[in-house]
């Protein structure tokens, strides 16, 4: 996908068009390479009251908009900014990632990943709960400092355990695994006793 910029007059009266054929919103936004959501938030935001959809109106108000912005937090302030990650967002993409790529792509706006999922947690970009969880969940994981993926909770080390388990001279004491599979998806779980060695 291209890097994001606003609709402009021609691809609103082109949405504006095919919304009149009844060409869905989808359909929309794959003739004019974009996000589905981008072009579901354009009839949203910028239809008349009674929800019909006109280009020249769509524009106006998204022009009345951008001479209201003032020294805000750039998923505020700036339109281009916003819809970038949202656009990326809908397609799965990390903050992290699209901090990343709009970097590399050498965007007009620079944006840390904190600042997007801070909008997210506030509610300022406008995405579904499950997305707003899985990446709520994973920041708050990465802030922790005490990675404990793995560990079973009251464990006694071998160490600490009875001669027997340690020289192997008793049956009934069992040596457990984890293995997670390559793309996270499976998980073995093995279990080894550790005398006879089954």
């Amino acid at each position: 996908m291209s890097h994001y910029t606003h609709l402009s007059i021609e691809e609103r009266e082109k949405s504006r068009v095919m919304l009149e054929q009844g060409i869905s919103i989808r359909a929309i936004a794959r003739i004019l390479v974009r996000s589905p959501s981008t072009i579901s938030r354009e009839f949203n935001r910028n239809s008349y009251a009674s929800g019909s959809y006109a280009a020249h109106h769509a524009q106006k108000k998204y022009l009345k908009r951008k001479s209201k912005c003032g020294k805000k937090a750039i998923l505020q302030s700036n339109e281009q900014a916003k819809n970038y990650v949202i656009d990326r967002l809908d397609l799965m993409w990390t903050p992290e990632q699209i901090s990343g790529r709009a970097k590399l792509e050498k965007q007009p706006f620079s944006i840390s990943y904190n600042t997007i999922y801070r909008a997210v947690h506030s509610g300022i970009l406008p995405i579904d709960i499950k997305k707003k969880m899985r990446f709520m969940n994973k920041h708050k994981k990465r802030k922790s400092s005490n990675d404990n993926r793995g560990k079973i909770p009251n464990t006694i080390n071998i160490s600490q355990r009875p001669s027997g388990c340690i020289n192997r001279s008793r049956f009934g004491h069992f040596e457990s695994d984890t293995v997670l599979g390559m793309r996270k998806t499976g998980l073995l779980g093995t279990h080894v006793e550790r005398k006879s060695g089954l």
